[in-house]
């Protein structure tokens, strides 16, 4: 794997990392506040995006895509992954799975589908 593309990585895993267990946190404090589960789903996303937009932008990809540009395309990716965070985790939890293993399971689904779409659409410096 060139260096570059294993630095991407490896910076996109540290960034949505440490966002995904920032988002864990929230909502795990938050349905153990009394928070329904789907709508500390929603509060833990809306507390993460801007962060994450800046750093997967700025250090990951190192887009000179204006945010006019980029900032709509990134969240509605985040848009796509709140609906489908609302619902999963609303369904795994009604399954029996822990708060924090439903959270955990949205966070990976997020991060695993959003890094292409990120890459190839949203940063893309001429889209």
């Amino acid at each position: 794997m060139p260096e570059h593309r294993s630095r991407q990585i490896f910076l996109y895993l540290l960034i949505g990392g440490a966002t995904a267990l920032v988002y864990v946190a929230v909502c795990v404090s938050l349905v153990r506040a009394g928070v329904p589960t789907g709508l500390a789903s929603v509060a833990g996303y809306l507390l993460v995006v801007p962060p994450a937009y800046l750093g997967q932008k700025i250090f990951t990809f190192h887009s000179p895509a204006l945010h006019r540009i980029a900032l709509p395309k990134y969240l509605a990716l985040q848009t796509t992954g709140n609906i489908a965070g609302y619902f999963l985790s609303e369904r795994l939890v009604l399954a029996g799975t822990p708060a924090w293993a439903a959270f955990s399971a949205v966070a990976i689904m997020v991060a695993g589908t959003n890094f292409l779409a990120m890459k190839y659409w949203a940063f893309r410096a001429h889209a």
